[in-house]
């Protein structure tokens, strides 16, 4: 998991996270996020890699 703050929302401030489907390769699920503020401000972008466990 990896991700950068851009800039700081503002205390109170309203926000939306978003993420999104990157990619599969067989196990590994690849996973994008970003933090955004009510006036559409990015403020951060992360980058996640799962594993599904076997079960």
């Amino acid at each position: 998991m990896t991700a950068k703050v851009l800039e700081p929302p503002r205390v109170g401030e309203r926000c939306a996270v978003v993420g999104w489907r990157l990619g599969v390769d067989g196990r590994k699920l690849y996973s994008g996020t970003a933090l955004y503020t009510e006036s559409g401000r990015l403020c951060a972008i992360g980058h996640c890699t799962w594993i599904v466990l076997r079960s």
